[in-house]
């Protein structure tokens, strides 16, 4: 009787895997046909986002970048999507599982030994955080216009830019890392580090053009640093399957 029922769990489980699997490809297989398609026929994915977004012309009129950034960033989003979206499912996966087994004390070091590494849920975190952190403040921006007084903060005659306090929320993550080891603290310096690193990135371009907050640069490097997180967290997962 207790075989059959790991086998329906084992059954149960793989179909929850393959939906997982199915659609995060189904994302990333959307994201790489924009990406192809805006390389190939701009005019015809231009069309087609037009059909899918009330207003397209909006983004590339207030981001300061071309149609083709634009197309290109709708592709990545949608890839970077799916992947997350995946990642967010299989760490909750094991913290419900976590919970369950928990009201059966008998069971939990079985799956404490399965567990997933910490890495790859701080990973998460941080990678969460970046992406939240950059693009609010880059909306809050936008939202604001070119004539932003009400958001700029100014010290005697110094104007304190926000990667100024992406610098502070840097600075605290690692002394947490250094002195705290408990997992919680752990999770709160992955935290900070994310939105500190994306409060800088947000404003890269304007450090490396002496000004121009809207330079290319600042997407640039975004995308460099979310293709290394998700490399991170593909990597992580990977070694945990093999385990």
């Amino acid at each position: 009787m207790q075989d059959k029922t790991s086998e329906t769990k084992s059954g149960i489980e793989r179909f929850w895997e393959f939906i997982q699997f199915g659609l995060v490809r189904i994302l990333i297989a959307m994201g790489t046909g924009f990406i192809i398609a805006s390389v190939l026929n701009p005019a015809g994915t231009s069309r087609l986002i037009g059909m899918i977004l009330y207003n397209p012309h909006f983004l590339s009129g207030e981001f300061k970048l071309g149609e083709t950034w634009i197309l290109l960033g709708f592709g990545l989003g949608l890839i970077i999507f799916g992947i997350l979206l995946y990642t967010f499912m299989y760490l909750t996966e094991y913290h419900f599982k976590l919970f369950l087994q928990k009201l059966r004390k008998n069971q939990i070091k079985e799956i404490y030994k399965r567990g997933h590494s910490q890495l790859l849920e701080l990973q998460f975190i941080i990678t969460i955080s970046f992406l939240i952190t950059f693009t609010a403040s880059r909306a809050i921006v936008v939202s604001a216009g070119e004539s932003k007084p009400s958001l700029e903060l100014w010290v005697w005659n110094y104007h304190v830019h926000h990667f100024f306090f992406g610098l502070l929320l840097l600075s605290i993550s690692g002394w947490i890392s250094l002195v705290e080891t408990q997992k919680k603290y752990k999770k709160i310096s992955a935290m900070l580090y994310g939105g500190g690193l994306g409060l800088l990135i947000d404003e890269i371009g304007l450090l490396l053009t002496w000004g121009n907050y809207w330079a290319t640069q600042s997407y640039i490097f975004s995308v460099t640093v979310i293709f290394i997180f998700l490399s991170i967290i593909l990597y992580e997962y990977n070694r945990e399957r093999k385990r």
